[in-house]
């Protein structure tokens, strides 16, 4: 049987490079928005900050009063 085919262990090669050199990370992909001005940036996180805002403070409200009206519809039985 040749041993040829055979991996005997389950870490990958050595890599190429010498002692001291940095790791290659290989081609990295741009994130959304690096290329734009810092205030069109800003302005457009902003804007996704305010919209979720209004949502969570619509959603809390309507849990809130969901809650005072079961209360005080349990007092009104009691």
């Amino acid at each position: 049987m040749k041993s040829d085919g055979i991996k005997r262990s389950v870490h990958p090669n050595q890599p190429d490079r010498s002692a001291g050199d940095a790791p290659s990370m290989g081609r990295v992909a741009r994130m959304p928005g690096t290329g734009l001005p810092r205030g069109e940036w800003r302005r457009r996180k902003a804007g996704r900050r305010g919209i979720r805002r209004i949502w969570m403070f619509a959603i809390s409200l309507s849990a809130m009063l969901v809650l005072g009206l079961l209360v005080w519809h349990w007092l009104q039985k009691a």
